[in-house]
């Protein structure tokens, strides 16, 4: 008999906010205590040792007890109950359970608990059973008997190469994946998963942690790759399905709500999450299939045999070559949704210097304000100093990475993670409560609407979809199209409302009385919010010879400074940093004490998005309110012009319309972009600017400048999120 060790991580709002004082009990399954405790301020407990059957059955195909199963429990006042059976301790291996804590709620609006997990068992377990029935599992859910070890050389076609007009341009990796919990035609529930936390689940639930490492790699960058697949080709959501992958494998890969992952596999994920496998000319990432090989002859990689291989030395692209066609190689995905910034190539540690170092230090700060165990980083220079490294070390412990104190591949990608989806949180948590409030609206939304109201849906179900995984995520941006629309079915769905995607009044009292119960249990006052910062930085130097849509976005910022500042001539945005935007970064470096290297690191854009904030909001101080009684066409006068500036300004932001150039006089694109306003607010589509037009366009005018001016107060560029794309 030996033992495993079990973490539990009692947090809200995907692991960004720690529950503490959480308790937290192990029991057998026989419902005989083994172990009480309560979590620290990090939502932590401490490490658990519980016993667990020898290693070296989980090495062998057939056995039947490879693992040790307890019931824990976590409870906290304020908080629904959660309860999770069957959760797998292996010997000499770290199990991490990461509970959700859910907002208690009750009456209608949502489940008051407690929430049951019943976790299954392993796909690789000799003969198992379904909980509590005695029988076998379906079929698909397990094959039994081992296979000799042969060579499949014969490859199937696995891709999937149906035309799809839906498909994807990019590999792209997304913050989040959409699991439906059952088979594609059977009702279940669909619910909104981090891209590395769905990924370190199928892992845990498909292959043993006791495995050597290689076969571990292999077998998760088939299942990265399967993913990738599905998302790039748009598997589900071109036929019609609300969601990216199903939760079983019959279907797709296996997926279990709620269950334990384990350290190593957890490490293993966070260096290739963004790594698949591809085939030589092809764009799509592989359809990387695999079984459990006991029963069957699968088209795609042997589990067991994987392991077998990886005994006898293979590596894990060996393992994968032998398995699959030989063009197949290893890529890199470079592109990333929002969370994640590019790691730089070398690691940082003590002695460190440079852009990356102050980039990270500013990221820690601002994640101990909600993890206080990481020590503050008084001055962020740049110098990778012994506060620092405290500081990487406290987080790594926290975040269950290896604690070394040097920012490599995986502590990177979880810094840049964290902090990105904590500004994400706290944006919503204060531009919400800006425009949500007391009661709801008396108004009926639906696909198609836009406007400020539109707008205020959408930051509350955003915000509600950080602390309930089945209410989707959607992008604030005043635009009822069809993913607010799936967005607000998902949230009616979870309180019980017939879920058509129409907001109306029941739709939107329940809205309220989720929305406000969750932010009085979740307080995020001002004194805890982030200091504040601007679009941050993208995570890579950029200087002589970069191309894309960030040199666009200096090259434009640096114009506008240069109306100001008269240091630069004016640039041509094209996305090209030739000698002219090279010659502008220096001009600018020098006005402001800047190094004079003609590269934009951390401390340039910084500096850069300061100087263009400053002029901006001089720029766009509220002028005064047009009183003309009409307007019509052929005018030309400085009010006028003031009107044609105020309509670009509301038509970029609600995007009815393109600006047009203020010129002063009233021609007929002017007559057109009134129409178009008149339309957007539901008054007579004259074309004549009257006194309602004119009242309605100082109304709006002045609510959107009030709004971006808090917004820069708080550091956030307004209805963005907040890395470039």
């Amino acid at each position: 008999m030996g033992s495993g060790t079990l973490k539990v991580e009692a947090r809200a709002a995907q692991g960004l906010l720690p529950i503490e004082n959480a308790r937290v009990t192990v029991y057998t399954t026989d419902d005989v205590l083994v172990y009480e405790t309560f979590s620290d301020m990090n939502g932590n407990t401490d490490i658990i040792e519980l016993p667990a059957p020898d290693r070296g059955l989980s090495l062998i195909s057939g056995t039947e007890i490879e693992y040790s199963t307890y019931v824990v429990s976590v409870m906290k006042q304020a908080f629904i109950e959660t309860v999770v059976r069957g959760v797998q301790i292996f010997d000499g291996q770290m199990s991490i359970l990461p509970v959700n804590m859910i907002p208690q709620e009750s009456g209608i609006e949502g489940p008051s608990g407690p929430l049951i997990f019943d976790i299954g068992p392993h796909i690789l377990e000799g003969n198992p059973r379904a909980p509590g029935t005695g029988s076998p599992n379906p079929p698909g859910t397990n094959m039994q008997g081992f296979k000799t070890y042969k060579a499949l050389r014969q490859f199937k076609k696995l891709e999937t190469n149906e035309p799809n007009a839906r498909m994807l341009k990019e590999v792209v990796i997304p913050d989040y994946v959409v699991v439906h919990l059952g088979p594609p035609d059977e009702p279940a529930r669909n619910i909104q998963v981090s891209f590395s936390d769905y990924i370190k689940n199928v892992a845990s639930s498909v292959v043993y942690p006791t495995w050597p490492e290689s076969a571990l790699e292999a077998n998760i960058y088939a299942q990265i790759s399967f993913i990738l697949n599905r998302l790039y080709n748009e598997w589900y959501p071109s036929r019609g399905y609300p969601f990216d992958v199903t939760s079983t494998e019959e279907y797709d890969q296996k997926f279990e709500e709620g269950r334990n992952i384990y350290g190593n596999v957890s490490l293993i994920v966070d260096r290739i999450f963004n790594q698949y496998i591809k085939r030589a000319g092809r764009k799509e990432p592989f359809l990387a299939t695999y079984c459990n090989g006991d029963s069957e002859d699968c088209d795609g990689m042997s589990l067991w045999e994987s392991l077998d291989l990886a005994k006898r030395g293979f590596n894990s692209y060996q393992i994968l070559r032998y398995f699959y066609p030989p063009d197949i190689g290893i890529v890199t995905s470079d592109l990333f949704e929002s969370f994640y910034i590019l790691y730089p190539g070398t690691p940082l540690r003590l002695g460190s210097r440079g852009d990356d170092v102050e980039l990270i230090q500013r990221y820690l700060n601002e994640i101990s304000i909600n993890f206080p165990f990481i020590p503050k980083i008084e001055n962020p220079n740049g110098i990778f100093d012994e506060t620092t490294e405290m500081a990487v070390r406290t987080f790594q412990q926290i975040f269950s990475l290896d604690v070394d104190g040097i920012v490599g591949v995986e502590t990177w990608y979880n810094l840049t993670r964290v902090y990105a989806a904590m500004r994400n949180l706290f944006a919503l948590s204060v531009i919400g409560s800006m425009a949500v409030g007391d009661t709801p609206p008396d108004v009926t939304l639906r696909q198609g609407d836009t406007g400020d109201d539109v707008r205020t849906l959408q930051y509350m179900i955003d915000y509600l979809s950080f602390f309930i995984p089945e209410v989707l995520s959607v992008e604030p941006d005043g635009l009822f199209g069809p993913k607010t629309a799936e967005s607000v079915r998902s949230f009616q769905s979870y309180t019980g409302v017939p879920a058509d995607g129409v907001v109306g009044p029941e739709t939107w009292q329940r809205l309220y009385n989720t929305y406000w119960r969750i932010k009085d249990t979740i307080s995020l006052s001002p004194s805890e919010l982030p200091s504040p910062e601007l679009t941050p930085f993208p995570g890579y130097l950029m200087g002589y010879g970069s191309r894309g849509e960030h040199v666009e976005f200096i090259q434009e910022h640096l114009n506008r400074i240069g109306d100001r500042y008269r240091i630069v001539q004016k640039l041509n945005v094209d996305g090209i940093f030739g000698d002219a935007t090279e010659a502008a970064v220096v001009a600018f470096q020098k006005q402001f004490d800047l190094n004079p290297d003609g590269i934009v690191g951390p401390i340039t854009w910084n500096k850069m998005i300061e100087i263009y904030d400053e002029v901006t909001s001089e720029e766009n101080e509220v002028p005064e309110a047009l009183y003309i009684n009409e307007i019509k066409n052929e005018e030309r006068t400085e009010e006028i012009e003031l009107l044609q500036r105020k309509l670009n300004t509301i038509a970029s932001h609600y995007v009815f319309h393109k600006p047009i150039k203020a010129t002063g006089i009233y021609n007929p694109s002017t007559s057109k972009l009134v129409e178009a306003f008149q339309k957007f607010k539901y008054l007579p589509p004259t074309g004549i600017v009257d006194s309602a037009t004119i009242y309605s366009i100082n109304n709006e005018y002045e609510s959107i400048i009030n709004r971006k001016q808090m917004a820069n107060k708080i550091g956030i560029t307004l209805l963005r999120r907040y890395f470039i794309r």
